[in-house]
């Protein structure tokens, strides 16, 4: 680091202590003062990983006071809007994920509430679009419509179609959000530049996408498994405009998935992460039945000798064949 930068490293050390300092002052015994002096310790400017100590002192606090988990949804943003330095909208994005994580399901709902409404806002709109700051918090937006359920995986919050409309339907919109999450993932690829890899606070947030990125994969994996058994199996699968583009979709979608893991496992090094195997998948992996819905049609029968054309009597059926491939 040179001179310039280890004074600037100086003057905002400075400030983070003189910002604690005044929220210590002005809020003592409240609970909305001890959670600025916590946000403001996870977010300071040292390149380091947020502090676990003060993530849990913040979902204690939130959890155990009613209409808490708004205000701490407002500090946040507070924070996140305040900054120009990158190191402390990181921190504060990172600390917003290890609160999705580590809170329970009513505390985990209420960031996404608050989010969904406009309260909690990931504007990051002054920094690079290229950078890994812009390009995880569009992960982060996706991932607010996501849930951690009782089995450790993760599951859309909410659903963009009635449980009435079918399994089917049901299992193509999970499909779907799957992908759009693991499109996010891919996004927060490491520059390809790094020689040594990115700084330890980057590697730190990366490393909860990819933990996060191993369940979606898994459940995708499953259902788009149980789309071409189903197929295969003669239960008709998926039709329609939607399952072929689900398909086309992941045939693209999973050599760079495989792609991204590839080059994480060589940056990242020194982390438990259990890296899935990734299946590529081909247009050919599900039967055109399941994906057609009328797209493609039976190979039409060899043309009759011309010989026989005078012999044979042509008739027209009216009823459609399906031919097995």
């Amino acid at each position: 680091m040179d001179v310039k930068g280890k004074l600037r490293l100086a003057l905002g050390s400075l400030k983070d202590q003189a910002a604690i300092g005044k929220a210590v002052i002005s809020g003592q015994n409240g609970v909305a003062g001890d959670m600025d002096v916590a946000i403001l310790r996870c977010t300071d400017r040292a390149d380091a990983p947020v502090d676990d100590k003060y993530v849990h002192e913040l979902l204690f606090l939130a959890g155990n006071s009613p209409g808490a988990v708004v205000v701490l949804a407002g500090k946040i943003s507070r924070r996140l809007e305040a900054t120009r330095d990158g190191v402390v909208a990181l921190k504060t994005l990172v600390l917003l994920h290890r609160l999705l994580r580590g809170g329970d399901r009513g505390f985990e709902l209420g960031l996404c509430d608050a989010h969904a409404a406009g309260d909690l806002p990931l504007d990051l709109r002054w920094f690079p679009a290229a950078s890994f700051l812009r390009r995880y918090a569009a992960f982060l937006e996706e991932r607010m419509g996501w849930g951690i359920n009782a089995a450790g995986s993760l599951e859309p919050v909410r659903p963009a179609v009635p449980p009435s409309s079918g399994e089917a339907v049901l299992l193509l919109r999970r499909l779907s959000r799957c992908q759009t999450l693991l499109d996010r993932v891919v996004d927060c690829a490491p520059a390809s530049n790094y020689v040594t890899g990115p700084d330890r606070l980057t590697r730190s947030a990366l490393s909860i996408v990819l933990r996060e990125s191993f369940r979606v994969y898994a459940s995708f994996s499953e259902d788009f498994h149980a789309v071409r058994i189903s197929s295969d199996s003669g239960g008709g699968g998926l039709r329609g405009a939607s399952a072929r583009r689900i398909a086309e979709k992941a045939a693209t979608q999973t050599p760079k998935l495989r792609d991204f893991y590839d080059e994480c496992k060589r940056i990242i090094a020194g982390k438990n992460l259990d890296y899935p195997y990734v299946r590529i998948i081909t247009a050919g992996d599900l039967p055109a039945a399941s994906l057609g819905g009328g797209s493609r049609r039976p190979a039409a029968p060899p043309a009759p000798s011309p010989l026989l054309l005078r012999r044979l009597e042509t008739k027209i059926s009216t009823e459609w064949v399906a031919f097995d491939d």
